[in-house]
C-alpha cells in the first residue's frame, strides 16, 4: 500500500535527476501515443501464447477417457493462433506502468537488490506516480517479468522517439557521429574448465531427480552419483593445487576428471536413449508433455556441452595444445558470450558492444554482435543504424584506428559524409597528410575522445559495464534499455541548463 496517498499530492515535485527523467518520459508518451500501442501489442502477444498453451492442455485432457457416469466437458473448437482473442481475465500491468518500471529498472540497474527495494520504498517520485494511477507499486518479480516482455522493436521505437524529441527541441543537430566499442561483462563466472565440467555434472544429476520422471530415473540417478562425486573431488583438488609442482598436480587431477566425465557422458547418453522411448503418459499438448520435452532438450544440451568441454580440456591441459576461445565452452548459463580483449586491458567474458553518439553526448545507436568481431567489420552496420535513427547523414563521422579501413572510408564517402576521421597511424595513412592536418579533421579527432567520457558515464551511472540478463537477444534489450534511460537523463540535464 502506498503510504499517505493524499498527502503526496501536497509534496513539491522532487528536484532529482530521476524525477526529471520520469517527467520527460511521461511527456514523450503524451507526444507519441504509438509507443503505448506497441507496448500493448507486446503484452497481448505474450498473453495469447499463454492462452494457446492453456487451450492445448485442455484439448489434451479432453482426449482422456472420462470416468463412467460423469458428463464430458464442453467440446473445444480447434482454433489457429491467429484466431485467438483475449477475454476478461486476471488484471495485468498497464503498458504505461511497464514502461515506467522499465525506466526504474535500468536507472537503478535492477529492481531486486536491497538498494533498489529501498529506493522503491522511499522514492517520492515512485509514490507520486502510482498514487496518481490509483494502483500499488508492483513487486520486483512482477516488474522483471513484464519488463522482459518488451520487444526489441518497441525499445528501438522508444529510442527513435527520444531522438526525434531532442531534434525538435533543437538540443542537438546530429551533424556529428562518433563510434567506439566497449567490453561488457556477461552474467557468468570466469570460465575455468574444471568448474564448468563440475557445474554440468551437477546439472545432469539434478535433472535426473526431477519429479517429472517419477520413480523411473531414481536408480539411474544413483548410478551417476559415483562419477559426479569423482568430478567434484577432482575440482576441489585442482582448485587447491599450489606451490612447486602445482601444474603437474592439476594435470593429474584433470586427467581423473576427464575420465569420470567421459563415463558420465556415456552413462547419460544411454539414459537419454532409454527415456526417449519411455511411455511417460503425457498426451501431446498437455503441460506435462511440454515439461517433458523441455527436460529432454535441456539434458541433451548439457550432455553436448559436456562432450565439447571434455574434448577441449583434453587438448588444452593434457596434450598442451593451444585452443582458440571460439572453440571453447565459456559459459553454461549464457552460450552467447565471447572472450573480449581490447588493447592492453584485462580480458572480459561477455560482449563487445558498439556505441554511436552525437556531439551533445546522446546515444544514437547500440549494436551487440555475436562473438568478438573486429571493430572495422561492425563499422558500417553501426553507422547505418545511427544514420537511420537521426534521419540524416552527418557532416562528420569519427572513430578510433580500430575502425580504420579504406573500405569504411569509401563507404562513408558514398553516404555523403564530408569529414571521415579515423584516429591513429592507420587513419592518417588513409586520410592523407593534407586532410589529416586540416581543421575539420583535427576537430573531429579532438571530439572523438569525448566518447570515452560517455561510456564512462554509462557504466558508472547505469551499470552498462555488466549485464544481468543472458542470451544475445536479452542482452540487446537490456543495453538498449540502459541507452534509453541515459538519453532521458542527458535530455533532462540539457533542459535544466538551457
Amino acid at each position: 500500500m502506498t503510504p499517505f496517498p493524499y498527502q503526496l499530492e501536497l509534496i513539491a515535485f522532487p528536484d532529482s535527476d530521476f524525477a526529471y527523467a520520469i517527467d520527460e518520459l511521461l511527456n514523450l508518451l503524451n507526444t507519441f501515443p504509438e509507443i503505448l500501442e506497441r507496448l500493448e501489442a507486446d503484452l497481448d502477444r505474450h498473453a495469447l501464447v499463454l492462452k494457446q498453451a492453456r487451450l492445448n492442455h485442455r484439448r489434451a485432457c479432453a482426449g482422456t477417457p472420462h470416468l463412467p457416469g460423469l458428463d464430458d466437458p464442453d467440446p473445444l473448437e480447434a482454433m489457429t493462433p491467429s484466431e485467438l482473442k483475449l477475454g476478461i481475465g486476471r488484471r495485468r500491468m498497464s503498458a504505461q506502468d511497464v514502461l515506467f518500471c522499465l525506466i526504474c529498472r535500468y536507472f537503478l540497474d535492477g529492481v531486486k537488490s536491497v538498494s533498489a527495494r529501498g529506493f522503491f520504498a522511499e522514492s517520492r517520485t515512485v509514490a507520486r506516480y502510482f498514487s496518481q494511477q490509483g494502483r500499488p507499486c508492483p513487486a520486483g518479480s512482477t516488474i522483471t517479468h513484464n519488463v522482459n516482455l518488451v520487444s526489441q522493436a518497441t525499445l528501438d521505437l522508444v529510442l527513435d522517439r527520444i531522438i526525434t524529441t531532442i531534434r525538435s527541441r533543437n538540443l542537438d543537430d546530429f551533424a556529428e557521429v562518433t563510434l567506439d566499442s566497449t567490453a561488457v561483462r556477461g552474467n557468468t563466472a570466469w570460465p575455468a574448465d574444471s568448474e564448468l565440467i563440475a557445474q554440468i555434472a551437477r546439472s545432469l544429476h539434478r535433472g535426473l531427480c526431477q519429479p517429472i520422471l517419477e520413480d523411473v530415473a531414481t536408480s539411474m540417478a544413483s548410478r551417476i552419483d559415483v562419477w559426479c562425486e569423482d568430478i567434484e573431488a577432482a575440482r576441489r583438488s585442482i582448485g587447491l593445487a599450489s606451490g612447486k609442482g602445482a601444474k603437474a598436480v592439476r594435470q593429474h587431477h584433470y586427467g581423473l576428471m576427464i575420465d569420470a566425465a567421459e563415463y558420465l557422458s556415456q552413462e547419460m547418453g544411454g539414459i537419454l536413449d532409454h527415456l526417449a522411448t519411455w511411455e511417460h503418459g503425457h498426451r501431446p499438448g498437455s503441460r506435462g508433455y511440454q515439461r517433458w520435452m523441455e527436460w529432454q532438450a535441456r539434458m541433451t544440451k548439457d550432455v553436448s556441452q559436456l562432450d565439447s568441454l571434455i574434448h577441449t580440456t583434453c587438448r588444452r591441459v593434457i596434450e598442451q595444445e593451444k585452443v582458440g576461445t571460439a572453440e571453447r565452452v565459456l559459459s553454461v548459463a549464457d552460450p552467447s558470450i565471447a572472450w573480449i580483449e581490447k588493447g592492453g586491458r584485462e580480458p572480459e567474458v561477455g560482449y563487445r558492444v558498439q556505441i554511436a553518439k552525437s556531439a551533445r553526448q546522446f546515444v544514437v545507436a547500440v549494436s551487440v554482435p555475436e562473438g568478438n568481431p573486429m571493430d572495422a567489420s561492425m563499422f558500417q552496420q553501426t553507422c547505418r543504424k545511427a544514420f537511420e535513427r537521426i534521419g540524416t547523414t552527418p557532416a562528420t563521422c569519427s572513430a578510433d584506428d580500430g575502425y580504420a579501413s579504406k573500405a569504411n572510408q569509401q563507404w562513408l564517402a558514398r553516404q555523403g559524409v564530408q569529414t571521415k576521421s579515423f584516429s591513429g597511424a592507420k587513419g592518417k595513412k588513409i586520410a592523407g597528410e593534407e586532410a589529416w592536418e586540416s581543421k575539420p579533421y583535427r576537430e573531429a579527432r579532438r571530439m572523438r575522445s569525448s566518447v570515452e567520457g560517455l561510456i564512462g558515464q554509462l557504466k558508472a551511472l547505469f551499470g552498462f559495464g555488466r549485464v544481468w540478463r543472458r542470451g544475445l537477444e536479452a542482452v540487446k534489450a537490456e543495453l538498449t534499455g540502459k541507452a534509453i534511460v541515459y538519453n532521458l537523463y542527458r535530455l533532462q540535464q540539457l533542459v535544466q541548463t538551457c
